[in-house]
């Protein structure tokens, strides 16, 4: 009996805890593509990050924040180490590899660690690290880095079937991922974010039901065992 409730309780509080990755499904010019939160894919030359997405009942109340980046190579250099270079004023320099493939930099005085695939707001610069070679011997590593001058720019709040013309090309966003019917508005809804203004994803208040039902049917079954036991005992 005693597994039997903590299984029952297991499957009743466990769903509220994990939060499935909601992804974005957009289309650059007829290029469709799916990007998980957090990603950044390159769709069509458009570097395309979902920096956070709202997965409402009905695909038309479906909301992304979308960071866009005109396609490589602008605001990339490759640097070996030792290398320095100058944006905005700013001086860059690549110290060498690091430890679990990540590259160490300085930033006018100010070092940093960075993995591949990170993105770092260092002194007034976003940087990230698209790859790393590391090579046997300091001198030999290097890596290319996307900077751009200032906090993450290009962010628009977009809903269902919003499109938006970014250098020439026209993208727009379908839907959060795993939706079957076609999303839409009447009008265009996008927002253009102004940094350095900062956006958090939406909280349900749904989620937050879910998980003091789950502490309250936890406090039920622990009592019931409770009950049960002393009757077993007598």
């Amino acid at each position: 009996m005693k597994k039997i409730l903590i299984f029952l309780a297991l499957v009743l509080i466990l769903p509220n805890f994990v939060a499935a990755i909601e992804s974005a499904r957009i289309d650059v010019d007829g290029l469709s593509d799916v990007i998980p939160e957090g990603s950044e894919h390159t769709v069509n030359n458009l570097t395309v990050k979902a920096v956070w997405i709202t997965d409402y009942q009905g695909i038309e109340f479906d909301v992304a924040n979308l960071r866009i980046i005109e396609g490589p190579p602008i605001n990339q250099w490759q640097l070996r180490s030792g290398d320095s270079i100058t944006v905005e004023g700013h001086t860059v320099s690549m110290i060498c590899a690091a430890p679990n493939n990540a590259v160490r930099i300085d930033v006018d005085g100010l070092t940093a660690i960075i993995r591949e695939g990170q993105e770092m707001n260092i002194n007034g610069l976003s940087i990230k690290v698209l790859n790393i070679g590391d090579d046997s011997g300091c001198e030999f590593d290097y890596a290319t880095f996307r900077i751009i001058a200032g906090p993450p720019a290009n962010e628009y709040i977009m809903r269902a079937g919003d499109s938006i013309i970014i250098a020439g090309r026209t993208l727009t966003f379908v839907s959060a991922a795993g939706g079957s019917q076609p999303g839409g508005t009447s009008s265009p809804s996008f927002m253009k974010i102004t940094p350095p203004q900062v956006f958090e994803s939406p909280q349900s208040s749904v989620q937050w039901v879910g998980i003091v039902i789950s502490i309250i049917t936890l406090a039920l079954v622990f009592q019931l065992y409770r009950k049960l036991s002393k009757k077993n005992r007598k």
